[in-house]
């Protein structure tokens, strides 16, 4: 048991060691995001999608089954990245 509870701490120890809480953080410059404010009632499977393609195709005019998901509800999911929302 007490071979255990050595092997613990030195693992324990060497965590610690490699810890590096002196790093300089980095400061990036702030950002203006603007983009037009769409009503999501006027959105509708004729409305091009211009997110997740260059082509500005509608739902209708897309070659694949696909779900749109608006802003609104990808936070009620709870999602917190483009990987959340589409698994």
């Amino acid at each position: 048991m007490n071979k255990y509870l050595l092997s613990s701490l030195c693992l324990l120890v060497v965590n610690s060691a490699h810890a590096d809480d002196t790093a300089p953080s980095l400061m990036l410059p702030a950002a203006t995001i603007t983009a037009p404010e769409i009503d999501a009632e006027s959105i509708d499977l004729k409305t091009a999608t211009t997110a997740g393609s260059r082509l500005n195709l509608s739902s209708l005019e897309t070659p694949a089954s696909v779900e749109s998901l608006t802003g609104a509800q990808i936070r009620a999911r709870g999602d917190s990245s483009v990987q959340d929302a589409v698994t």
